[in-house]
């Protein structure tokens, strides 16, 4: 979506003219958000997913113990999670 920055002071003036305003903030989030889905595969290794499993609450350890290695495998898990 083209997007132009303005003056807050404009902000009900753009609204009554029918324009989407969105928030600063929203903005950042939006592109960080889209930074983590291109470059999700670099960030999210095999080595990344295996300490996230290892580092679980030991509550949460039990369930995956019972479903690692047995019904799924570290490497697709991995995969399924950083799946574009």
């Amino acid at each position: 979506m083209a997007a132009r920055r303005i003056n807050p002071s404009y902000r009900e003036d753009a609204l009554f003219k029918g324009y989407t305003v969105i928030e600063p903030s929203t903005v950042i989030i939006t592109h960080i958000t889209e930074l983590l889905k291109e470059n999700v595969t670099e960030l999210l290794t095999y080595a990344e997913v295996q300490k996230l499993l290892d580092n679980l609450p030991n509550g949460h350890k039990k369930l995956v113990n019972e479903i690692i290695p047995t019904q799924i495998s570290v490497v697709v898990l991995q995969r399924t999670v950083s799946f574009k």
